[in-house]
Order: C-alpha cells, then sequence, then structure tokens
C-alpha cells in the first residue's frame, strides 16, 4: 500500500523582497523607467521519496520492491519545508501618456528563477530518492525574457452634419503585442533508471552534450 508521510518539524514558508528602480521624464508625455526586482523564498513545502530502494549488486528497474528501506509498503511520499526559490528580474517601462488621441506602453523582462520544488508533484520529484539531495533548477515558470506593447490610438474627430459626423468619430485602436521566451524544457527516462524506485527518472549522458536551436532544428534522433 501507500503512505504519505509529513515532517514534523515543519516550518512556515516566508519570502524576502527587494527593488531599486529610476525613473526619468524625457518630453512632456514620455517616461522612461529601469527597475531591478529580487526576492527569496524560504522554507517551500518539498515533496521527497521516503521509502528509497536500496542500492545492491543485482538491482535493475524491474527488483525495486524488494530493495526499499520498508519491504512492506511501495512509495511513501515525504512531505518537508526545506525548499528554497529564488528570483531576479530586470526591467525597462518606456510610457506614453495619453495625450493627442495616442498612448503607449513597452515593457521588458529579463529575468531567471531558480527552486528546488518544481511542481512538487509524484512525476516532478528528483531523480535522486534522498532527502538531504534536493537539485535545483530553473522554475517551471521560468521565462528568461518578455516583451509586452500595447497602445491605445482614437480617431479624429470628424465634422460633417447630421448624425454621420458622430458615427465616423471617436474610434478607438487599441494594438496589444506579446514575445515572451520559452519554458525550461526537462528531459526523462520513462523508466526507473536511478534505480532508486522513482518513475520516470534522470536519463544519463552517454556522448558530448550537443546544444540545438529549436529555430532551426525541429527534429532530432535519439540514438540506438
Amino acid at each position: 500500500s501507500n503512505l504519505s508521510a509529513v515532517s514534523p518539524d515543519l516550518r512556515k514558508p516566508y519570502q524576502q523582497q527587494w527593488s531599486l528602480s529610476f525613473g526619468r521624464q524625457i518630453s512632456t508625455n514620455w517616461v522612461f523607467e529601469l527597475s531591478y526586482l529580487g526576492n527569496n523564498a524560504h522554507h517551500l513545502f518539498r515533496t521527497y521519496e521516503a521509502n528509497q530502494a536500496l542500492l545492491t549488486p543485482d538491482a535493475n528497474p524491474f527488483n525495486a520492491a524488494g530493495r526499499r528501506q520498508y519491504p512492506d509498503f511501495t512509495s511513501i511520499l515525504g512531505e518537508v519545508s526545506d525548499g528554497v526559490s529564488s528570483y531576479n528580474a530586470f526591467q525597462a517601462v518606456v510610457n506614453h501618456r495619453f495625450a493627442s488621441s495616442f498612448q503607449l506602453h513597452m515593457h521588458y523582462v529579463w529575468s531567471k528563477s531558480l527552486d528546488n520544488v518544481g511542481g512538487n508533484t509524484a512525476i516532478n520529484l528528483a531523480g535522486v530518492a534522498d532527502r538531504d539531495t534536493a537539485l535545483i533548477g530553473p522554475s517551471n515558470f521560468d521565462r528568461r525574457q518578455q516583451f509586452v506593447l500595447y497602445g491605445l490610438w482614437e480617431s479624429p474627430k470628424v465634422s460633417m452634419k447630421g448624425g454621420l459626423g458622430q458615427i465616423l468619430s471617436g474610434w478607438q485602436l487599441s494594438p496589444i503585442l506579446q514575445i515572451s521566451s520559452g519554458l525550461p524544457l526537462d528531459i526523462r527516462n520513462p523508466y526507473d533508471s536511478t534505480l532508486r524506485g522513482i518513475a520516470p527518472g534522470s536519463p544519463d549522458i552517454i556522448g558530448p552534450f550537443k546544444k540545438l536551436d529549436p529555430r532551426e532544428v525541429h527534429t532530432f534522433t535519439l540514438p540506438n
């Protein structure tokens, strides 16, 4: 059967935040702003495999049940509060106040988010089952670059007799453009590659690492 275990020394998570901003009005309607944002979080809740399979000379992915520390049980998911995360971001904002029937806002963010919690579900468990080994990497929501542009343009008033002038006047156009980099990619094996009773597992690099640009290479072939 399956069990869940909660650490008796759970602590309440907390977060520290800081920022530094510089802004300047370029002209009557244009404003430019630069900002740095950062935060750290501590004691985040994290899940780990508490009933790991022991490594023995005859260990293989198919006999993990007989090698577990508590052989009467299968997986035991433990809950602890030793998760951490960090976020650092640079932001640039250009804003044009609504004037002369025109408004514009441009926002660019260059950021990096790291944690050792992930999605905090069974499929996001670290490849190593030990409680004291929590791999830190890019957060599931980490997007390194984001750009947002939106504006407003209002058509001028049309001076025509009758109701036609009112129909043709006061129209508004509101374009929105958003561009962002992709989310992190986590490569997993469909089987227990660590022999610790966790599937999916982490793959082993058996050859030179080759970085592929998805804008140029759309498919790749796995080795036999």
